[in-house]
Order: C-alpha cells, then sequence, then structure tokens
C-alpha cells in the first residue's frame, strides 16, 4: 500500500470461541473464519504447545497466546494481515490475552479470558479489574466466565454458580460495561448429559455498545460443546496507508521493458549531466524507479490463508465431515461413525505435516545453504506480533506510531540541542578523476541479495541499468567528489528493528538489533569517496585493528594477542577485554573529523565527509505509522563508510601505550589491552593508566565501556581467577571461564592454538 492510498474499514468482523482443547475444533474455526473473511477471533481453551496452536501458526495469520505457562488459556488469532495490532504482554498472562488494534487514529483494546472453573473467580475479576484500570480507549471482551448471572441471559442451576456471577456483575458495573448476550434460547455452551448455558460474554466499555452489530450464536460450526459467538464492531475510518515498504520482484522482472522504459525516462529528463548535484541524483533516482515501477511487479505480502501443507486430499476429506457433521446425528446415534471419520481427517493432516517436512529435510541434497540451512541457523519463522514497549516511567506504548517513536529514540540516539552540522565552503577540486571502470566496481561490490533502501533500488536492477546510465551516473559521482557534496537524497536509512532472538523481553528496546538500509546509489559513492581517504590516511594507520579490515578478521585479531603473549619473557601477561556501549551511535563528530585530519586526511576529503554526515536522517516504521529522526552524532549503520570512520576514530587508542610491555588490539568496537610483568602488581601498576587513557579517550568522544561486558584473563602465567584491576570508577573481576570474545571462545581457541 502507498502513502497515498487508503481503504475504508466500515465494519471488524469478530468471532468469540471456546475450543474445548480439541484438534478438530482448531481446524473448523480456521476454516470458519477463513470462509468468512473474519479479521479477529477471540478463543479460550485451546489446544498448544511450545506456545503455539499447530494449524494457526502461519502467515499471514498472527496468534497470540498471551501466557507462558504450559497449558495458557486464552489466545487472540488475527486474520487480517492488514490491521496494525500490539500485544500487551504487561497485561497478559495464562489465562488472559490484552491487544490493541489501531484504525485511523483510534485505538480499540480486545481481551480473550478463560476464567478457569478450579481458579477462584475472585482471581479473575481483581486480574480483569487490573487490565481495565490501565487501558486506555475502548474495550471489546470476550470470555469464558464459568459463572451464570440474568445480565448474560443465564439463569443460575446451582448456587456457586450464581455467587461467581454476582462477583463479575460488581466488575461490570464498576466499570459501566455493556453485556451484549441477548438469547436464551440459543445456548452458548451445550453438551449431551452435562447441561446447557450461557457462560462466554461478550463485553464491551460503554461507548463502544451502540457500534456493536448482528451478535449471534451459531450451532453446529465446530464439535467443540461450546458454540460460535460471531458479532460485528462498526467504524468508518479512512485509513491511510503507509509508506509502501514491499520491495520489487527482481526474479519476475521484464528486464527489455525495464530499459525501454528507463530509456524514455533518462530522455525526459533534462537535468542529468550538469547543474546541482542534489537535482541530478533526486532525478536519477526518480528515473530508475519510475522505470522499475513499470516493469518489475513488487514481491507480494503474504496472501495465502491455509496452511502450507494444505492439498486436495485434505480439502476432500474435510467436505466429506462436514457434510457427515450436517446429515447425521453426529453427537449421539452417529457419533462412533462420526469419529472415525474425524480421526481419518486428522490422519490425513498429520501424514500431509509429515511429508512437507520430509521434503523440506531432503532439500539440503539439492541446496545446502538453501531454506533448511537457513532454518536450522534462524529458527522457524513466526509472523510476530508487535509488542508494546516499557517506557522509562514504566507505562507502556499503546499505538503503531508511539511505539516506532520510541523504539526509533532508543536504538537511534539523537542529541536534541546539537547545532546542526554546516556546509563547508570551499572550492571546487577540478584534480578529481573517476574512472568507468572504479564506478562499475564499486556498484558490482554490493551484493545482488542485499535489501535495498528506502527508493528499493537493488543491485541487482543497477547492474541491468548500467548501458543506460553509466555515462550521467560516473559525471555525477565525479561532481560530488568534486564539489564535496554527497546527495541528500541519498541519506535517509530505513531502520529495521531485529529481535536479539533468545529470551529477551521484547518490550525492552534493548531487546532489539537495528538494521540500517541506504539507498544502493548512495553506498557505490561511499566507495569512492572511501578509495580517496584510504590513499591519505592508510599509512597512518595502525595494524592492530582487526574489524572492516581488508585480510583481517576475528582469527587474526586473536591469534595477534595470542603471538604477542607467547613472545614475551615475563612471568605474567594479563588481557583486559573491553566493550564499548552503543558504539556506532554515539561517536561525536567534531572529534572525529579532529581524529581524520590528524591522520592526514585533506580539508577536501574533511569536507565530503562533512557533508556525508550532515542532514542525514533515519525512519522506522511500523505498520502504516513511521517515526522520524535526525541524526547528530554516530557512525551511520549499514553504511560502507561508516564503519572505516569508526575505524578511523579509533585508531588513537590503539596508540596510548607507551612501552612495548602492553599492547592494545581492537575488532571493530571490541578492545584487548594486553600488559606482561614479572608479578601481578607491576602488571596492575602498568595496566591501570593504560585504562585510564581510554576511559579519557572514549569520554572525549561521548562514548562509554559496558561495566557488564567487561573481563580480564590471564593469557599467560596460570594465574588463577579471583584478582581486580582498577579501571576507572570500576573494578574489573576477571572473568569465569569460558571468556567470550569476538563471538568466540576465547578458551577454546587457545586450546586450539596450542597454548
Amino acid at each position: 500500500m502507498t502513502s497515498n492510498q487508503a481503504y475504508q474499514l466500515t465494519e471488524l468482523r469478530i468471532v468469540q470461541h471456546n475450543l474445548n482443547g480439541q484438534h478438530i475444533v482448531v481446524e473448523q474455526l480456521r476454516d470458519y473464519c477463513i470462509d468468512n473473511r473474519v479479521d479477529i477471533a477471540l478463543i479460550q481453551e485451546f489446544p498448544s504447545k511450545n506456545k503455539t496452536i499447530k494449524g494457526l501458526d502461519h502467515d499471514p495469520i498472527r496468534c497470540i497466546v498471551g501466557g507462558t505457562g504450559q497449558k495458557p488459556g486464552a489466545a487472540i488469532i488475527v486474520f487480517n494481515a492488514g490491521l496494525e495490532v500490539t500485544v500487551l504482554r504487561n497485561l497478559s498472562s495464562d489465562y488472559f490475552t490484552v491487544i490493541t488494534v489501531s484504525i485511523g487514529r483510534e485505538i480499540i483494546n480486545f481481551v480473550s479470558s478463560y476464567f478457569k472453573f478450579n481458579i477462584s473467580t475472585v482471581e479473575f475479576v481483581m486480574k480483569l479489574d487490573a487490565i481495565l484500570n490501565e487501558l486506555k480507549g475502548e474495550t471489546v471482551i470476550c470470555a469464558d466466565v464459568n459463572a451464570h448471572s440474568p445480565l448474560w441471559m443465564c439463569d443460575a442451576s446451582n448456587n456457586t454458580a450464581r455467587v461467581k456471577g454476582r462477583k463479575i456483575e460488581d466488575l461490570i458495573e464498576r466499570h459501566h460495561l455493556t453485556v451484549h448476550n441477548n438469547n436464551r434460547r440459543t445456548y452458548t455452551y451445550n453438551r449431551v448429559g452435562m447441561g446447557k448455558s450461557n457462560v462466554d460474554v461478550t463485553m464491551t466499555t460503554a461507548r463502544l455498545a451502540a457500534r456493536i452489530t448482528r451478535w449471534k450464536v451459531t450451532k453446529g460450526i465446530t464439535d467443540s460443546d461450546h458454540r460460535v459467538i460471531t458479532f460485528g464492531l462498526r467504524h468508518s475510518k479512512t485509513v491511510r496507508g503507509g509508506p509502501d515498504t514491499t520491495r520489487f520482484n527482481t526474479d519476475k522482472a521484464d528486464w527489455d521493458e525495464f530499459n525501454v522504459n528507463l530509456a524514455r525516462e533518462l530522455g525526459q529528463a533534462t537535468d542529468l549531466m550538469r547543474g546541482d548535484v542534489d537535482v541530478r541524483a533526486a532525478a536519477l533516482t526518480a528515473a530508475i524507479r519510475s522505470a522499475a515501477e513499470s516493469s518489475i511487479p513488487r514481491k507480494r505480502g503474504p496472501g495465502r490463508l491455509p496452511p502450507p501443507w494444505w492439498n486436495d486430499d485434505l480439502t476432500k476429506s474435510r467436505k466429506s465431515l462436514n457434510n457427515f457433521r450436517n446429515t447425521k446425528d453426529y453427537k449421539v446415534t452417529d457419533r462412533q461413525e462420526y469419529q472415525r471419520l474425524r480421526n481419518k481427517h486428522l490422519g490425513l493432516i498429520r501424514h500431509s505435516k509429515f511429508q512437507m517436512w520430509k521434503s523440506f529435510a531432503e532439500s539440503a541434497n539439492d541446496k545446502v545453504w538453501g531454506n533448511l540451512y537457513k532454518w536450522v541457523k534462524k529458527g522457524p519463522r513466526t509472523n510476530k506480533v508487535l509488542t508494546a514497549l516499557k517506557k522509562d516511567d514504566d507505562t507502556y506504548t499503546t499505538s503503531y506510531l508511539e511505539t516506532a517513536e520510541y523504539l526509533l529514540s532508543s536504538l537511534i540516539p539523537t542529541d536534541k540541542d546539537a547545532v546542526p552540522l554546516g556546509r563547508d565552503e570551499i572550492a571546487v577540486s577540478t584534480d578529481t578523476t573517476v574512472e568507468l571502470q572504479d564506478v562499475k566496481d564499486a556498484i558490482w561490490r554490493i551484493g545482488v541479495k542485499k535489501s535495498p533502501g528506502i527508493d528499493g533500488i537493488t543491485s541487482l536492477i543497477l547492474r541491468r541499468a548500467w548501458p543506460l546510465i553509466q555515462t550521467p551516473l560516473r559525471k555525477l559521482y565525479k561532481d560530488c567528489l568534486e564539489s564535496a557534496t554527497f546527495p541528500d537524497c541519498w541519506k535517509t536509512a530505513v531502520i529495521v528493528a531485529i529481535p536479539k532472538g533468545g529470551d529477551k523481553d521484547l518490550s525492552l528496546p534493548k531487546s532489539y538489533r537495528p538494521v540500517s538500509l541506504l539507498p544502493t546509489l548512495g553506498k557505490a559513492l561511499e566507495t569512492l569517496i572511501i578509495a580517496r581517504l584510504r590513499a591519505e590516511v592508510l599509512v597512518n594507520l595502525s595494524e592492530d585493528q582487526h574489524g572492516f579490515m581488508t585480510g583481517k578478521s576475528t582469527i587474526s585479531a586473536i591469534d595477534s594477542l595470542l603471538s604477542w603473549a607467547d613472545g614475551r619473557k615475563e612471568k605474567f601477561v594479563i588481557g583486559v577485554f573491553l566493550d564499548i556501549t552503543g558504539a556506532f551511535d554515539n561517536l561525536n563528530w567534531e572529534v572525529l573529523f579532529q581524529d581524520v585530519k590528524d591522520l592526514g586526511a585533506s580539508q577536501h576529503t574533511l569536507s565530503i565527509i562533512r557533508d556525508y554526515l550532515r542532514n542525514r536522517h533515519a525512519e522506522l516504521s511500523i505498520g502504516t505509522a513511521t517515526a522520524k529522526c535526525n541524526l547528530t552524532r554516530g557512525c551511520p549503520q549499514g553504511s560502507q563508510l561508516g564503519p572505516i570512520l569508526w575505524n578511523l576514530s579509533m585508531d588513537r587508542a590503539l596508540k596510548l601505550h607507551r612501552h612495548d610491555r602492553s599492547k592494545i588490539v581492537a575488532y571493530a568496537d571490541d578492545l584487548a589491552v594486553v600488559t606482561a610483568g614479572t608479578n601481578i602488581n607491576i602488571v596492575r601498576d602498568r595496566l591501570s593508566p593504560m585504562l585510564d587513557r581510554l576511559v579519557n579517550w572514549a569520554s572525549e568522544r561521548g562514548l562509554s565501556f559496558s561495566p557488564m561486558k567487561t573481563n580480564v584473563m590471564t593469557l599467560k602465567g596460570g594465574l588463577k581467577p579471583g584478582y581486580s584491576i582498577n579501571f576507572g570508577n570500576l573494578a574489573v573481576i576477571s572473568c569465569s571461564h569460558p571468556l567470550v570474545y569476538h563471538a568466540r571462545k576465547f578458551d577454546d581457541f587457545c586450546e586450539s592454538y596450542g597454548r
């Protein structure tokens, strides 16, 4: 959906159902919701495993289970892929699942709840009371209350059920809720031999009540003893679409048509070869994008609702089963025959799942690095639902926009009081040489599978466009370098927040890792800037930086440390391993410029770097909501130039040791400081001033070291863990083995190294 599109959402179709713990009911409910275009289903008592509901765990269905226990009782299933949904984990539990749905500027809360019969109703009432006190806006509550009251058309069959009902009545009155159950004749629960009742209750806050339509209990949709409740929620908001973030599907591109369209677009552009480089860069980008729009389809979002393992045999089996249910007395007289057909259908489902898994596993025979490898490496892909984020004041975000803004401000820190970088007024350099092959190499070094930036233009698209764009692009890049200008249209980064994995609390921003996507045309220009920069400063760089350096790696960094330790004649060699907190996001730009200048960069190159950092922006989109910020510090992540700039600023730290009895080695933002001495006191005396100088170096650049990731290790001498090294205001205690450094077990590496 592009930013100028909109759609009219007149009504949400909602289902409420207790599944009675049956797998067949999952299948039946899913089919019903798909066939009837249901938007949201609030369910209770479902079969689950590993916090998922099999059959409801595939794209684009979003399955939200609030609890983390072995047998959670409430969940919400979102079938409409276009709804903006946020799960409120802070309010959810095993028997309550709470989400918000944003429609336009309105936020509607949905609560699914299961009042388990053998747990005190008071506990559930207190929990729901707390939820309602926390929620903002209007709320829909669908609950199996296991209690009786005239309010929901349920006459008391026993005193206990009536007592439970009165406690819920008090809650309803306290929060001015409206109960929508309105049918005494069609019960929500009916089990042969066990009786019938209305224990499944639909409630809303008072202002929402008039917008609930066609509340109905329907028999025979599933095998559950509970019947399906359906109703509508009227809405008349016009919802604006967000930016189109779907990518071009180059596998289905018509490249001949692309070249024809691109030639036409370039012919119509009158400002590609001369004039302001910002205007020319924008015009070239627009021409390529326009040609792509008319000849390359967009990648589709998840549009297939049935499970991926569904097949024609299952369709026939389902039809046969449904015919039997509709024509026979499947609950009493013909129950055994129905059970046979039902079990046969479930068996076919299990067989289909197994066959699909078998085919998936065997795919590695043909494609070793294919989907199976990705699955083993990253785990199964799930259609995750956005989690509300916990803010500093202990409140939680409630909308896509608020969540996007808070997440962006946490991941990309900015200084609101920072003075924007000005542009250096310098004379145009006339001795700049940019060969056509240099430009081609800069584009070709970017992988064709690399994600594009905000314009959607990939390296593959540029390769296909190369015969037509090579001349204006080379001239544009040359003029950019000569005028020390980096076009503004290539400075906006699209931020994608990736969960760090494991058992991280997804309500905390620090549980996400930002991935920055930049325009490919801009990254190619960065490569040309890097070539100029390296020619001026490479000879002055320390050899002890192993990150982002050709021919170096984590292995070479560790090997350098161990080789140095082996070569020392002193009895002890101690290493302090440091990690800089948010290094790439917090580096002070003015100090960076001085670091680059001190290494020998020309004034013209400094001006290019200044303009490269000037007027940069970042955007993070969630659904139709987009948060934006101006960058005021740090090295642009996802860029070609950013890591090089970091190395240039880090270089000064690597030269802080002042004698040959110490050494500092770096890999990106990780530092290792090693010192040799005849006893531990001498080592301490040598380490402490070095560490103090590192603290000062970091402070000057707006950086700090992470206490949690700081460790000490004996590299030589057999000194047992337990000693400490003073480090500014920190007491650095030796780490417990094994030490993980640069994502490797340092001890294992030492053993394989032969120490």
